[in-house]
């Protein structure tokens, strides 16, 4: 018997509000649009009728930190998120404290929103799945069975192809085989999540404080995300904030990249290529890990300066419009082109303004890693010698990643593809790409 699902929206943007509807093809939905109108109906509303709550800043006399505390008590129990573009950046904590479940502040956190709303509207409907999410292939112990379905992501056909299905074994020939093709990521349903976690559980994957990679990978994409909504918090900053910050942000990246020897930095950096592009804290997160990499194998730069920009370097994208973040560069007209162009200059603007301090190398990183040595780069056109080696390893960074991650529609390559092509560039990246690939190629031969 099919059952009737009802959101309620309140104070939502119209872009959100169409992108909610366009997502949940299988809701019917209320809409609350003025403060006359949520008093109106505050007591009409039930928590039977009412799946999901999802709230705005877009009543201009109603608070959502009002909305939350009236909806919670009014529909107990009813899930309840905050939705917001970056311009209506909130604190979480007062938003959790307030009665808030989740939060999502577009675009960086688009993706999630995204899935989010899917699994939502599968889990109530008590459906399938068209989404998928992606674990590390290491978690998968090979010989033992499965109680979930394995794929892989075809990227140039766009499509997942089952390579394991539920209640076999995992057959070591196929982890092998995609070990040399450079996959470290599989992807299961969403909705076979708990399966997996449950899986991961009773293989013992886990390292000495009980914690798997899925676990690990998990907690350090909160914490960039809980940095990055920092950021965008409407609070002025201070200084103890601003501390702690760069403090959580060093934590991380303590955490990225083992130095006690040459081969555990060859094995990091082959482990994180291969991976499903994901999100702007999954990307942020690789790239702040290459760019330290790069830095402690050709020695050049500081590793942890560089990891800290790398973390920092796109938070700006959160002040560009979703729709322009979304288009190619090619696409842009000049006016969004201009808007675009500003993302590293408001990314270290970002950081200022909550009182983070970052060191002359780190910020340089971040300003000038789209910039090229001909002038032809930006936000200044600078050119040749104006441009610092930071910025160069971190635009080399951001441009590995993104050869070797596996992304819809584009064929990933393999560490040593990606650099041979990065090698072909007059920019700057080619001359380090150079020089990085043959430290790479010494340091193998003495690890091996």
């Amino acid at each position: 018997m099919s059952q009737k699902l009802v959101f309620l929206l309140c104070g939502v943007e119209k872009p959100v509000d169409k992108r909610i509807r366009a997502i949940c093809d299988k809701v019917t939905f209320k809409t609350i649009e003025t403060s006359d109108q949520f008093a109106d109906e505050l007591d009409k509303l039930s928590a039977e009728e009412i799946s999901l709550i999802c709230c705005g800043p877009a009543i201009a006399d109603l608070a959502p930190i009002e909305m939350a505390q009236s909806l919670k008590s009014s529909l107990q129990g009813c899930p309840l998120m905050f939705i917001a573009s970056e311009k209506y950046g909130a604190d979480d904590k007062t938003l959790f404290k307030n009665g808030f479940d989740k939060s999502f502040f577009l675009p960086l956190d688009g993706e999630l929103l995204d899935k989010s709303l899917i699994k939502i509207q599968a889990e109530l409907l008590g459906e399938d799945q068209a989404s998928f999410l992606s674990v590390p292939l290491d978690e998968l112990k090979e010989g033992a069975a499965i109680d979930f379905d394995v794929m892989v992501l075809l990227p140039l056909n766009k499509k997942y192809v089952r390579i394991f299905k539920k209640g076999t074994v995992v057959r070591p020939e196929v982890i092998a085989k995609l070990k040399s093709q450079s996959n470290n990521v599989v992807f299961i349903k969403v909705n076979e999540e708990a399966q997996f976690r449950n899986y991961i559980k009773l293989k013992s994957l886990a390292n000495s404080n009980g914690e798997t990679c899925f676990d690990r990978k998990e907690r350090m994409h909160s914490q960039v995300r809980g940095i990055f909504h920092s950021l965008i918090a409407p609070d002025a900053g201070s200084f103890d904030g601003g501390k702690a910050l760069l403090s959580d942000a060093q934590n991380i990246v303590s955490q990225l990249v083992k130095t006690d020897s040459i081969s555990n930095v060859l094995e990091s950096m082959f482990k994180q290529t291969g991976q499903a592009l994901g999100d702007f804290y999954d990307q942020s997160l690789r790239v702040s890990t290459y760019a330290s990499m790069f830095s402690l194998i050709i020695k050049e730069g500081m590793p942890e300066d560089l990891a800290v920009a790398g973390l920092f370097y796109h938070v700006g994208l959160a002040k560009c419009p979703e729709e322009i973040v979304k288009k190619q560069l090619s696409e842009l007209t000049n006016e969004e082109r201009a808007i675009f162009y500003r993302h590293p200059e408001d990314s270290v603007s970002m950081a200022k303004e909550k009182k983070i301090i970052l060191v002359p190398e780190a910020i340089n990183a971040i300003l000038h890693h789209h910039e090229k040595l001909d002038g032809t780069g930006y936000p200044k056109q600078l050119r040749g010698g104006k441009l610092c080696r930071d910025s160069i390893l971190l635009a080399l960074a951001d441009e590995f990643d993104a050869l070797t991650s596996i992304s819809s529609g584009r064929q990933k390559l393999s560490a040593e593809q990606a650099l041979i092509e990065l090698e072909k560039k007059t920019t700057g990246e080619g001359e380090v790409a150079r020089k990085l690939r043959k430290s790479l190629q010494q340091k193998a031969q003495k690890a091996s």
